[in-house]
């Protein structure tokens, strides 16, 4: 409405002035009339164009007005979209920067694995180059007048363990030597269980038993000390009894108390050639059977190098009982484990001092020691390490795919309590007395065809641990551990006929010794 009225009210203030000012040109000035109209027309004319200037001034002003709404309305939403856009791209930065710091990290870790790759190479390397020089550079050995068939040494000789040196072990003062022999001869030795850990559980898989005789000072003397003196002073036939018989009762104790492992029995070589022991492991067999698969008999890795044909034949008797074997005293990684297992190894003991050694190239070796526990396990050898004292050393040894483990860490080795050791079942009825033979040398089958029947022997006083043991299983031959004819030594030249009568000889008299 104010819209409509706005025009008339404007051209009515314009008639209103032009007549206004017509009439005062006519009357005031004396002015004739056209003269005084001519003026209130252009004063007319004058205001409708001032009138038209202001309206359309103020139809401009609406219109910037608008336009300038329309404008911040637009910079609001820009700043918006900045302020979103500013947002979106701080964490798109922190993204970028995380995963760039990822990725640096990542290729950081693979560059320095790469680097200890080829820095263990360049030691490989170094190590071959230095064994190649120090080969050309000696003479070459005189060949010895015997090679032994490669069926009497399938884990390699002593001498192909390679060129790093072994750390002489120190030797017994006489002193010392004569403590050991007489605790050997008086059975003065004392038992001690080392649990062995299945990983990563940690639960005891077995036992390993230890023989010490400890000094006045209060020190020991371990089992390598005690087969270096018995064989040295020919007591190493003692020394297998009293292992053999106590080892018996304390698997045998486990097995009543529901304690299904096996447990390691260190022997020396003398044992594989020892028939009044093979006869106490023929009466065990017979006698109590779940013995014969929970006693595992461990041998020293030189002591296994240097076997001979005896040896390998007592070897396969004991086997073919039923009975398994161990290494021990392991110091290099060269190890034909496919051969071990055949001649009835079961396990392979090795300290983790070697194996670190081996992984950072200090020692050489013809496999990695990651790699060793799942050569052994393929050919059907578990490997125990030995001497775990920390457990920095078990992170050490995560990648190795241990499964069994021993030391400190998991325990020291604690002794047999006394009540064990005297522990005896009941007694056993002898057998008849016409089918008891004497024992004989272990060359008696080559000289006689059939061994004529003798009356029995007496029973030996229960002086020996052995004795007890074969009266415990009925065994009424004599069995006093008393020295036998020696074998020969490894390496010593012999012909095969002669090397073959004794292999023979030896069977047939461990079997015939058994079956009295």
């Amino acid at each position: 409405m104010t819209e409509r009225l706005e025009p008339i009210a404007i051209f009515a203030a314009i008639a209103g002035v032009s007549v206004a000012v017509a009439m005062t040109v006519w009357s005031g000035m004396g002015a004739p009339w056209p003269w005084a109209a001519l003026a209130g027309i252009a004063a007319s004319v004058g205001m409708l164009a001032v009138a038209a200037r202001l309206r359309r001034g103020a139809a401009l002003d609406g219109a910037d007005k608008a336009r300038i709404a329309a404008l911040e309305a637009e910079l609001a939403a820009v700043r918006e979209r900045l302020l979103a856009a500013e947002e979106r791209m701080g964490v798109l930065d922190n993204a970028i920067v995380e995963y760039s710091r990822k990725t640096v990290s990542a290729v950081a870790n693979e560059l320095d694995m790469v680097g200890a790759v080829v820095r263990d190479l360049a030691q490989a390397v170094a190590l071959h180059d230095a064994e190649l020089f120090k080969a050309e550079a000696e003479p070459e050995p005189t060949p010895p007048s015997f090679t032994p068939q490669p069926a009497q040494r399938p884990w390699g000789d002593a001498a192909s363990r390679g060129p790093e040196p072994r750390a002489p072990r120190p030797r017994l003062s006489p002193g010392e030597a004569d403590i050991a022999a007489k605790a050997i001869l008086q059975e003065h030795i004392e038992l001690y269980l080392q649990p062995v850990m299945g990983m990563p559980h940690r639960k005891v898989s077995l036992y390993e038993t230890r023989a010490r005789v400890r000094l006045p000072d209060g020190a020991f003397l371990e089992m390598p000390d005690l087969v270096a003196v018995a064989q040295a002073r020919d007591l190493a036939a003692r020394l297998d009894a009293f292992l053999l018989a106590n080892v018996v009762k304390v698997a045998r104790h486990l097995l009543a108390r529901g304690r299904d492992v096996p447990v390691l029995c260190a022997l020396t070589t003398r044992a594989l050639v020892d028939p009044t022991l093979y006869q106490a492991l023929v009466a065990l067999q017979a006698a109590e059977r779940p013995l014969v698969g929970r006693l595992v008999f461990q041998f020293s890795l030189d002591a296994v190098r240097g076997f001979g044909a005896l040896e390998l034949e007592g070897l396969e008797a004991i086997r073919e009982l039923g009975f398994r074997f161990a290494v021990r005293d392991v110091e290099d990684l060269r190890i034909d484990s496919r051969a071990l297992f055949e001649r009835g190894f079961r396990f392979l003991s090795a300290p983790a001092t070697l194996l670190l050694a081996a992984q950072s190239g200090a020692v050489s070796t013809d496999i990695h020691p990651a790699d060793l526990s799942g050569l052994l396990a393929r050919h059907g050898l578990a490997l125990i390490v030995e001497d775990v004292a920390l457990e920095e050393i078990v992170v050490d040894l995560g990648d190795f795919g241990v499964s069994l483990a021993s030391g400190e860490l998991f325990g020291g080795p604690r002794p047999v309590r006394s009540e064990v050791l005297a522990d005896k079942p009941a007694p056993r009825p002898e057998p008849p007395a016409s089918v008891q033979r004497q024992p004989a040398g272990p060359y008696a089958a080559a000289r006689q065809v059939e061994p004529q029947p003798t009356p029995p022997a007496p029973m030996p006083p229960p002086d020996t641990a052995l004795a007890a043991l074969a009266r415990e299983l009925g065994i009424a031959r004599g069995v006093s551990p008393t020295p036998q004819q020696p074998a020969p030594a490894p390496g010593t030249v012999q012909s095969t006929g002669a090397t073959d009568q004794m292999r023979q000889s030896l069977r047939a008299f461990l079997k015939r010794g058994a079956a009295g």
